[in-house]
């Protein structure tokens, strides 16, 4: 097979003239032409009300880091409610690092009662249920996370 393809324009782009296409080139060139050739003017889709929006929602590092606590994600949760946020698809509220304290002795992590004194699983039950949210809670796949607390791991 011949790979030795020629093609190329003036740097003014309106005269083409003979030069070789090296094979990172070809593959280039050939990956344009099949996507413009196969350009579909329409998309496929189920029409089942589903991805209608990509996930969207707050997340608790982006402003806050490390300072949380659980009022704030209460009171962050209930104003995506009431500004109609929810309605528009902002749908997750996503607590990032930190509500985590250490390990107990079955070796489960434990939320930080001072910060959360009600405990992870009522904060979720209120997002959740009481508000109708996703809620999202941040981990790591290793011993520890970002800010030194205790992973998944």
């Amino acid at each position: 097979m011949r790979t030795d393809i020629y093609l190329a324009a003036d740097d003014d782009k309106r005269h083409v003239h003979a030069a070789k296409l090296t094979p990172p080139r070809y593959a280039l060139l050939l990956t344009c032409v099949f996507c413009l050739a196969f350009q579909v003017e329409s998309s496929y889709a189920v029409d089942n009300g589903l991805g209608l929006t990509p996930p969207m929602g707050w997340n608790s590092w982006i402003r806050f880091g490390c300072v949380i606590k659980e009022s704030l994600i209460r009171e962050t949760a209930e104003a995506l409610v009431n500004l109609g946020l929810d309605q528009l698809g902002y749908r997750y509220i996503n607590l990032d690092d930190c509500w985590q304290m250490s390990r107990n002795s079955t070796g489960h992590i434990v939320a930080d009662s001072n910060k959360f004194p009600s405990g992870i699983p009522a904060l979720r039950d209120y997002v959740a249920e009481d508000l109708g949210l996703r809620f999202g809670l941040y981990s790591d796949s290793g011993l520890r996370t970002c800010q030194g607390r205790p992973g998944s791991f």
